[in-house]
């Protein structure tokens, strides 16, 4: 009876072991189902923490720290320390404009004094001579009319023909170019101003494009004049650098730090449109969609996003992380972005961070997301933000576009928004006339235009993106399901419906807790079984282990006559075995005691269990 009893509390205890244990399980199940705001905490700590137990931080990773964290020491002496001395501008090295300007952003964040910093990088603006500028002057109604040009104190006459072709004398400074009807100006008189008065009403404005060729552009400016009237022309064309040649990234950075802290910037923007075919893998158009709001920036941006949501630029110096948080940073806002964030949630490390826990792209990505967290605005000016003044954070392009007014005298958060006198509410895609497009499709024969909904497909249709092998990247295989003897990557297939698989490595600590939970039942479940039946198991053994005595060597006959010492005694103690020959020990079969079928019983249970 107490040896029933034993059994009986044995599987009990079993039994509360693994329902503690399958409880444990779907606890640690839905503290992992947390929510994208849960998971956006668990970035900004991990942030924290990589800084924290590092024993040093480069420049970059300081100021995209400072960018998503705000002001903390150790980014604060970092950045004081990289400083050149007696000069505003980074690092101490040797000064450049990109390091420079991502400063000067990370100080307006935190609310210091900018004045130093944009004073360095303005001393560092040269005249763009990448680029070929034309003077158009066209007469209204298309009528003939005699104009003259005007510079260096001299006049020149010109005539504007019926077919708008220009004909006469423009000058040293002018030559007629382009089929005739443009007037090129050139190099030496990028600086000079012109002014045109015409004998019947005209138009004025100046078209540039990069010297080898390509895309021509025209100016945002046009400027109109009555008949006997005058217009004045100059261009406006730098950029940034540090020698004489013009420092490409370095100019995207520094016209998006400058125009931060609303300085004019549209000097800058010529050089940027028209270089940015030969400079694609900085993604410029994800800068000159922030500073110029163009559908064709916003199109190209769009349109370089993968069908999973991330960027990842061909020959950047960079990384899809640092590619990605540059892309949702220009769409901030827009509902774009979000497949951006589901992508990038779906690869945080288990810390948190992203890219092996990478400070500056974990600092740059949350700064992209949300503005960041901690320090504010301001650089040194005011302090009142747009909202307190009763007006509204909307992008600049889309307050002028909606006639409002731009205020500069309030600041907003975000890096893209400036504070407007009305609420430019964007149209949506149906009263644009265009369709929306899934995250995985394109906009094929047709354009790309942002609106509330999101990418506005007008005059095209829909077709699915061409997924990138990522997979591959990561030594993975592409496959409609894994096996049990692989895990799943987070990595993307070019078939969308295919999942990345990984022959399994040791489990990661922390890692699959299901398969642990697993594990430790089975082990309590065998522990079970052997206090269960644990005689049964040991008179097992100890057959097997004189059995194995009575064996010879291969080949040679049992040493000796089998001896009775191992067999099992039958009968209660003192009683002797059967003599040899003697009749054999009855056995009955076929008839179960209580105990066994209260064992069965619960074995069953434990069975059903599992299930």
């Amino acid at each position: 009876m107490l040896r029933i009893n034993m059994k009986k509390r044995a599987v009990e205890i079993g039994l509360i072991i693994v329902f503690g244990i399958l409880v444990f399980g779907a606890v640690v199940q839905a503290a992992n189902e947390t929510s994208d705001s849960d998971k956006l905490d668990l970035a900004y700590k991990c942030l924290g923490n990589q800084v924290d137990t590092k024993s040093s931080i480069s420049l970059p990773e300081a100021v995209f720290g400072t960018l998503a964290l705000g002001s903390k020491k150790k980014f604060d002496d970092e950045i004081a320390n990289g400083k050149k001395s007696g000069e505003s501008c980074w690092p101490s090295s040797g000064c450049k404009i990109k390091e420079s300007a991502q400063v000067l952003l990370a100080y307006n964040k935190i609310g210091k004094d900018t004045n130093g910093v944009k004073d360095w990088l303005l001393s560092k603006a040269i005249a763009a001579k990448e680029l070929i500028w034309y003077l158009e002057i066209d007469a209204e109604n298309h009528e003939t009319s005699a104009c003259t040009l005007k510079y260096d104190g001299k006049e020149n006459k010109i005539q504007i023909k019926e077919d708008m072709t220009i004909g006469g004398t423009p000058g040293v400074c002018l030559e007629i170019s382009y089929g005739g009807y443009w007037l090129k100006i050139k190099d030496a008189c990028l600086e000079k101003e012109f002014e045109i008065s015409c004998e019947k009403s005209f138009v004025t404005t100046l078209v540039y494009q990069r010297k080898e060729g390509g895309a021509v552009f025209v100016s945002s400016e046009t400027h109109s004049g009555a008949a006997g009237g005058a217009t004045t022309e100059k261009v406006k064309s730098k950029c940034f650098a540090t020698s004489s040649k013009c420092d490409y990234e370095g100019t995207l950075w520094a016209t998006l730090a400058l125009n931060k802290i609303k300085e004019d910037v549209s000097a800058y923007t010529p050089y940027l449109l028209a270089l940015s075919e030969d400079n694609q893998k900085y993604l410029p158009s994800a800068f000159l969609f922030i500073l110029t709001g163009g559908d064709d920036e916003y199109q190209e941006l769009v349109e370089k996003q993968k069908a999973e949501g991330y960027w990842s630029i061909i020959g950047s110096p960079y990384n899809r992380f640092y590619d990605s948080a540059l892309g949702m940073l220009a769409l901030s806002g827009k509902t774009d972005a979000d497949s951006t964030k589901n992508y990038l949630l779906k690869v945080q490390t288990k810390e948190g961070c992203w890219n092996n826990n990478n400070i500056q792209d974990t600092g740059f990505i949350l700064y992209a997301w949300d503005g960041g967290r901690g320090g504010g605005g301001g650089g040194g000016g005011t302090t009142q933000t747009c909202i307190e003044g009763g007006n509204y954070c909307v992008p600049r392009m889309e307050c002028l576009n909606a006639e409002g007014s731009v205020l500069d005298e309030f600041i907003c958060g975000e890096l893209i928004d400036s504070c407007c006198s009305i609420n430019a509410v964007e149209k949506s895609c149906d009263e644009k006339g265009g369709i929306v497009c899934a995250s995985n499709q394109e906009c094929e024969g047709g354009a790309l235009v942002s609106s509330a909904d999101g990418a506005c497909c007008v005059k095209g249709a829909c077709i699915e993106k061409k997924t990138e092998n990522l997979c591959n990247l990561a030594n993975g295989v592409c496959s409609s399901s894994c096996s049990a003897n692989e895990e799943e990557l987070s990595e993307s297939c070019p078939n969308i419906n295919d999942v990345c698989c990984k022959a399994k490595v040791a489990v990661e600590e922390g890692g699959n807790y299901w398969t642990w939970i697993i594990i430790f039942g089975v082990l309590i479940l065998l522990v079970i079984i052997g206090i269960a039946f644990r005689r049964n198991i040991q008179s097992w053994f100890y057959s097997r282990k004189k059995g194995g005595e009575r064996e010879g060597p291969r080949g040679m006959p049992p040493r000796g006559p089998p001896m009775m010492m191992g067999r099992p005694r039958y009968g209660p103690p003192g009683m002797r075995a059967p003599a040899r020959g003697g009749p054999a020990p009855r056995v009955t079969r076929g008839v179960k005691s209580p105990e066994d079928e209260e064992m069965e019983e619960t074995m069953k249970k434990l069975r059903d269990m599992s299930k």
